[in-house]
């Protein structure tokens, strides 16, 4: 009997980046694009052994981890560019910081989400 590794279920997520375009005038337009969150984790509640810093407004809010091979963009402080929204069953997270991993093989992203309160 040969043996064969069982794989772990992926999932796959929608997500929505929200980048800005300057127009003719060099006035600044947002504009929302669609992506998939590919090869990724179940989420899974954030412990207090995981001690990441909360931007302001993100403090009480619920916080998730899921892994990914997809490249997210976190809140970052000092900067004007947006951070990846996440759709798991249609609720949305703001990606609060998305750390690379190397591990053997493959590379993926570590995610912490923090889930939006309006939905």
């Amino acid at each position: 009997m040969k043996w064969r590794p069982k794989l772990l279920p992926r999932r796959e997520y929608s997500a929505i980046r929200t980048n800005s375009i300057l127009d003719e005038y060099n006035l600044s337009t947002k504009v929302e694009e669609p992506f998939s969150v590919e090869n990724s984790s179940a989420p899974q509640p954030v412990t207090v052994d995981d001690n990441i810093p909360l931007p302001e407004g993100l403090a009480n809010a619920e916080l998730y981890k899921i892994y990914t091979t997809t490249p997210l963009r976190g809140v970052k402080t000092g900067t004007t560019e947006l951070a990846d929204i996440v759709i798991i069953d249609g609720e949305k997270y703001t990606v609060v910081r998305s750390k690379k991993w190397s591990a053997g093989l493959l590379d993926h992203y570590e995610v912490y989400l923090a889930k939006n309160p309006n939905g």
